[in-house]
């Protein structure tokens, strides 16, 4: 409050001083030495003058921290308006009952796959006689021989787990698969993949020729998830987030995971195309660290 009006004061002062310095003698004109007067007019100037530089100090402190207050306040808003969107981006991106599709690669150099290569091979060389099968590139072969897929493999228990800690995956792919110490945020478990036929709708397999390459894509679905905690609820919460695949009847030794995709009813996708291939106490098993910024499509 001082500051408001000490810098009108003084101007008013200096204004008055000079006026009353005109009318009374600052300076004797016999001895040519300052008066009384004058020693008081210029300590109430020079008091003026500390005064007005003091106000003009504390006016301009009192601005920065005004304006401090302001960005401080303007901080807060635009925190809680990002809270604001974060949650109501969770509550319209639910993760509930998506379809898992699989894109698997059977190991045809091993025993237990390469009756079925050599079917899909075969089926692909009859699908398109009048073109060189070495050229065939992402092709959908239909008529397979199912029966070549091998019969006597445990359909296995697949487990898709997702940490929203890094560090939780990291542990539990280390020393708690068998017992419980790390519990996933987001799991998908005991998904089973049963022994195609002909007339399965949700598998598809395409050949390429040269490099030989065999896609056995599988849909799985719709799955329930279970939720642990708040920390994953929605497909917002992927980004930062561990994905693990795994299966208890090693699966995954001579059948490779290629690509996951998880698809919700709500049309958002969660797609891993990229894996880091692990050696754990169950087997072989895959994880993928989705990046900070997002890890899902619309």
């Amino acid at each position: 409050m001082f500051s408001e009006y000490w810098k009108e004061v003084a101007i008013v002062l200096a204004a008055a001083f000079a006026i009353l310095g005109a009318i009374f003698d600052v300076k004797d004109e016999r001895t040519e030495r300052i008066t009384v007067w004058g020693r008081v007019f210029f300590a109430l100037t020079a008091l003026s003058m500390i005064g007005g530089f003091y106000a003009q100090w504390e006016e301009s402190s009192s601005n920065e921290q005004r304006s401090r207050q302001a960005q401080d306040q303007m901080v807060r808003l635009l925190e809680r308006s990002e809270t604001s969107l974060r949650e109501i981006s969770r509550l319209l991106q639910p993760i509930e009952r998506p379809v898992v599709h699989l894109a698997l690669r059977p190991d045809c150099t091993d025993d237990l796959y390469a009756r079925f290569c050599a079917s899909v091979r075969k089926a692909a060389r009859e699908q398109v006689p009048s073109v060189d099968i070495k050229t065939v590139v992402n092709e959908t072969v239909v008529f397979i021989d199912w029966t070549t897929w091998p019969q006597d493999q445990n359909p296995g228990s697949i487990n898709i787990l997702l940490f929203k800690d890094p560090q939780d995956a990291e542990e539990y792919l280390s020393h708690c698969m068998l017992v419980v110490c790390k519990t996933p945020d987001i799991a998908f478990r005991g998904l089973s993949l049963r022994v195609p036929n002909a007339t399965h709708p949700n598998v598809t397999v395409t050949y390429d020729g040269e490099p030989e390459v065999i896609h056995v894509d599988v849909a799985l679905g719709p799955q329930t998830p279970q939720l642990h905690g708040s920390r994953m609820v929605s497909v917002a919460d992927i980004p930062g987030s561990t994905i693990v695949v795994w299966s208890w009847t090693k699966l995954f030794e001579k059948l490779a995971l290629k690509e996951l995709d998880i698809r919700t009813p709500r049309g958002q996708q969660i797609a891993v195309e990229t894996w880091q291939e692990i050696q754990t106490q169950q087997g072989k098993a895959y994880w993928h660290l989705f990046s900070p910024v997002s890890a899902n499509r619309p």
